[in-house]
């Protein structure tokens, strides 16, 4: 069941301004990892957006996020109009 209600509420708070393909968009950034014995074993950061704001294939776009630039590894729509993009750093 998708939400009805609008989605731009949820990035008033929390949301960064960002680029992605060239258009302006406002995403949740988590530079998320894994550590495993005191040890950082994996960086994964991830941008979450309104999936109307992601274009069809995304992959290996740019997203720019300030001053940094990353490159969509994958794309994750959760089916209520929400995707979560995996990043690389470029």
């Amino acid at each position: 069941m998708a939400f009805v209600e609008p989605l731009d509420v949820y990035f008033c708070d929390f949301a960064k301004d960002a680029t992605l393909n060239g258009a302006a968009v406002k995403v949740i950034f988590d530079e998320a990892y894994m550590q495993q014995f005191g040890m950082v074993e994996d960086f994964n950061p991830t941008a979450t957006l309104k999936s109307s704001d992601v274009p069809p294939a995304p992959h290996a776009l740019l997203l720019v996020i300030g001053a940094r630039t990353f490159k969509i590894r994958e794309a994750q729509p959760d089916g209520n109009g929400m995707t979560v993009l995996q990043l690389s750093a470029t």
